[in-house]
């Protein structure tokens, strides 16, 4: 079976994949301080009823080990689609599997993917897909429905400019000075703004102790919709500026019973959260990237002279909302309480929202980028909330359990301060295992904890139990 939807669009396909791009800044005005919420950017998307039941083809083999169910849907001019489906039954074994017309890159999802992935497929490039289910002898009554296709149309745009064509001021300071970035601990955060039909996207990262972190106005706002997927390696947007997505083994849905967010303006602004497992890799970002960002207090180091900022801002041509970087001067930190920002001069635009705000030169983040104000004629710059907030190192905290030990022996904490907490970890596992209660997690980030450095012990001996976690990247304890 193949449908074809004919819809007419403003702007004729291109030969390039591309996602449809509008942007839509929301300028907030935030006192005392002159700054700018660094809003996501956005995306238009549309949607079409398309009521398709597999029941209808009843259950039988199209070809020999193949699916029992196919249909074809395109929309010619469409850019990017992503599939809703409706009531389905896959049972213990059955599964569908959505192909790409545009590059062959395919999803898998069984009935547990299914419901992680709140019944939506992933985005994929191109104007199309095939959609085949596969049913086990074992499993019986198996089929699918499809509810609604969501679909992004071509929109060209400049870097800069807001909803109502103005450029967006005080964010980047000077000259944009941002440059092509690779970093695997750094993704693209997407959302579904149903109420507008809105793709916004902010960006996130991972931290040593295995959370994701992100801003808070980017987390589940009435203006915006639930937070929908987590990806990575992202490629070049096409020229117009449209923005691709990730291969689907790169996209990862958001466990939206795991999410802790503030937004109250400049120095409380945050989101900790974590994922599910990609439906094909059987993967979490942080197994699938390897790579984090160490989280410490600027109290507890050396000040620094340089902040280095890198995100998914909105850019021309084939840079726009693809990973970018940029590092300039570190200012201060304002504020106490639940109420600390760190300021910088670096560029940002909107779309770097959620992004680490990392002690150039090192692997190590001061808080997360949320707002604008940059003018270095005036000696502001843009603005992060700090770690120093109370109630954001609480949330990374206690965000795996209150009975949690942290160790780290790369982590750049000034001598003496360590206490096994995730801002101050020992540099010794001994120290975590010695220091823990019974039941208690390890989180030992990645590392050689060598012998020498007093990382011998023998666990059990003294009647306590707890569990060790590696929660990203390879441990090596006692070489």
């Amino acid at each position: 079976m193949k449908k074809t939807i004919n819809h007419t669009l403003s702007k004729k396909r291109k030969s390039a994949v591309c996602c449809g791009c509008l942007i839509a800044l929301a300028i907030t005005i935030l006192l005392p301080f002159s700054s700018l919420q660094a809003a996501p950017s956005l995306s238009p998307f549309k949607s079409l009823a398309y009521q398709t039941d597999s029941r209808a083809m009843g259950a039988r083999s199209l070809e020999e080990g193949g699916p029992v169910f196919r249909d074809t849907i395109q929309i010619p001019g469409a850019i990017w689609v992503r599939l809703q489906f409706g009531d389905c039954h896959l049972g213990a074994k059955s599964y569908v599997v959505i192909t790409s017309l545009e590059d062959g890159l395919d999803q898998h999802l069984n009935s547990k993917s299914m419901a992680d992935y709140r019944n939506r497929s992933a985005f994929f490039n191109g104007d199309g897909v095939t959609v085949e289910l596969y049913t086990d002898p074992e499993d019986e009554n198996v089929f699918i429905t499809i509810d609604t296709v969501y679909y992004g149309e071509p929109q060209e745009f400049g870097s800069g400019a807001t909803e109502d064509g103005e450029l967006l001021p005080k964010v980047i300071c000077g000259s944009d000075d941002r440059t092509a970035a690779s970093d695997p601990a750094v993704g693209r955060f997407v959302f579904f703004d149903f109420s507008s039909n809105m793709v916004a996207k902010c960006t996130a990262w991972i931290a040593a102790s295995g959370a994701y972190l992100s801003a808070g106005h980017c987390f589940q706002r009435s203006d915006y919709g639930d937070p929908d997927l987590l990806e990575f390696n992202v490629p070049l947007s096409d020229a117009d500026g449209s923005p691709n997505f990730a291969d689907p083994d790169d996209q990862y849905p958001i466990d939206l019973t795991s999410f802790l967010r503030h937004e109250n303006g400049q120095g409380d602004d945050y989101s900790v959260f974590d994922c599910n497992p990609n439906s094909d890799t059987g993967l979490l970002p942080v197994q699938g990237q390897n790579d984090f960002f160490r989280t410490a207090k600027v109290a507890d180091l050396s000040t620094p002279t340089s902040i280095r900022i890198t995100g998914y801002g909105i850019d021309d041509g084939t840079a726009n909302r693809t990973l970018q970087t940029d590092a300039g001067p570190y200012i201060t930190e304002n504020g106490s309480g639940s109420v600390v920002s760190v300021e910088y001069q670096v560029d940002t635009m909107s779309g770097n929202s959620g992004g680490p705000v990392i002690i150039n030169g090192t692997e190590t983040s001061l808080g997360v980028h949320a707002h604008g104000g940059c003018d270095p004629g005036s000696g502001e710059g843009n603005h992060g909330t700090s770690f120093e907030n109370n109630a954001l190192e609480s949330a990374l905290q206690n965000f795996f359990g209150s009975n949690v030990k942290y160790v780290d022996v790369g982590h750049p904490i000034s001598p003496g301060l360590e206490n096994g907490t995730v801002l101050r970890p020992y540099d010794t596992v001994l120290e975590g295992v010695t220091s823990a209660s019974s039941g208690a997690q390890i989180r030992i980030a990645a590392g050689t904890y060598s012998s020498a450095a007093g990382n011998t012990f023998t666990l059990g001996d003294d009647g306590k139990s707890m569990l060790l976690l590696a929660p990203v990247g390879s441990v090596i304890i006692g070489n």
